[in-house]
């Protein structure tokens, strides 16, 4: 029993000992600053941007595309907390986006470029899915037959006369298939369907 204390007392003391040392500061370990391990900056990866028209960018249309395959949105506001909202949407693949001076834009999940550099959308395989397209740019005008993609052949499509969504022509949901007339400059917003082009 004697032993037993004596071999306890000595890891006590050993502990003491060893302990004594964390009470003193230790100056932590600071790994190397490299382009690995900065923090990302979500404003300049496509994930969330606030901009005022007039001073970050110029009063105009936009073309907005979705960054990492993810659902866009957009909120065009009189405030920079986006409380007075003038328009706003969300989007798959593309979208147009419509801003004057004075106003705030706040995106997340896209990238915008001005109009003047946009490209015209390009289908594949003779379709055009999911977005917003402004017809005479990507879309020539004439009849276009829809075909739903959503649940139980669900589709739905909106056309308006600005690139906002604030003046309707026609907007519908449909199954399985549908029919639309495009008229130059309108934009139509394609949801769970795809539009035949050829």
């Amino acid at each position: 029993m004697k032993n037993l204390l004596s071999v306890m007392l000595s890891i006590v003391l050993i502990a003491s000992a060893l302990c004594g040392c964390a009470n003193k500061p230790v100056a932590p370990t600071e790994a190397p600053t490299t382009a690995d391990n900065l923090p990302i900056d979500p404003y300049k990866s496509g994930y969330k941007h606030l901009y005022k028209v007039g001073e970050d960018i110029e009063a105009g249309l936009y073309l907005a595309t979705a960054t990492d395959g993810k659902i866009a949105g957009f909120c065009v506001s009189s405030d920079p907390e986006c409380d007075d909202i003038l328009s706003n949407g969300h989007f798959e693949g593309r979208s147009y986006i419509e801003v004057k001076d004075g106003e705030y834009l706040d995106t997340s999940f896209c990238d915008i470029l001005p109009f003047s550099q946009a490209e015209p959308y390009r289908p594949a395989n003779g379709i055009i899915a999911d977005g917003q397209y402004l017809v005479g740019f990507d879309i020539e005008p004439g009849t276009y037959r829809l075909v739903g993609t959503g649940s139980n052949g669900a589709g739905h499509y909106t056309i308006t006369t600005d690139a906002n969504g604030d003046n309707l022509v026609d907007k519908d949901t449909f199954f399985d298939s549908a029919y639309v007339r495009l008229i130059n400059t309108e934009y139509i917003q394609l949801e769970y369907c795809v539009l035949e082009v050829e």
